[in-house]
């Protein structure tokens, strides 16, 4: 807190201290948004796969043998 005499009855913070605490929790969010970059995934790595993920590997029955009933 402060070294001053009337200063030490205080019940509330500082406008200083609470700039100082702002920009120091405004450093941690931006170290950590920066942190899970390393786990998202680059669009050029997502370009490359998904010409390995086609319709025919979540629909291997061509559409002309699905039977639809109507009632």
């Amino acid at each position: 807190m402060s070294s001053r005499d009337r200063d030490a009855g205080r019940k509330y913070v500082s406008g200083s201290s609470k700039r100082k605490r702002a920009i120091k929790r405004k450093q941690v969010k931006e170290n950590l948004r920066e942190s899970l970059y390393k786990y998202i995934k680059s669009d050029d790595q997502e370009t490359s796969t998904k010409h390995l993920l086609t319709e025919s590997h979540f629909n291997p029955v061509p559409a002309e043998n699905n039977l639809y009933i109507n009632i």
